[in-house]
């Protein structure tokens, strides 16, 4: 199955930095746009199975993203690429709103793994935990929702 990324991004982005660090999987489509434009109609009509911010550098545009991304319900799972030297206080609004996040520089393997499992989990993880356990130990094994070895 191929799926759809969409990549969000400052109008000055560094080339194909981050495209680069996730094209060798052969399943993926990036779409790329940048912060100014129409995010919501771009969700629409994307349709993405990921979303990734690139919240480099941190300012008035990013937190206004992110705020939007919090009041409007996104149905793919968003990772968001944030600064190293970010200050909690900055990192507070978004991380309330992302599924999951990285630190610029991004790492090559670690943001194949986090773009893998997001891809793989959707947008609610402990959904797909659920998911895998029934199918792994059965729905009768249930116990108030405790996954229990079968007997």
């Amino acid at each position: 199955m191929s799926h759809r990324v969409l990549l969000i991004e400052q109008k000055n982005a560094r080339g194909d930095l981050l495209v680069d660090l996730i094209a060798p999987r052969g399943d993926l489509q990036c779409d790329r746009i940048t912060w100014g434009s129409r995010i919501a109609d771009d969700l629409t009509r994307l349709a993405p199975h990921l979303v990734i911010a690139v919240a480099v550098p941190m300012d008035a545009g990013v937190t206004r993203l992110f705020e939007w991304l919090g009041d409007n319900a996104v149905r793919a799972p968003v990772l968001a690429i944030v600064p190293e030297t970010a200050e909690p206080v900055e990192l507070r609004p978004v991380l309330e709103v992302v599924d999951d996040f990285a630190f610029y520089p991004v790492h090559c393997a670690e943001m194949r793994h986090r773009v893998a499992r997001l891809l793989a989990v959707g947008r609610n993880p402990a959904e797909a935990r659920i998911a895998s356990w029934c199918t792994r130990w059965g729905s009768r094994s249930w116990s108030a929702g405790i996954p229990r070895s079968p007997t």
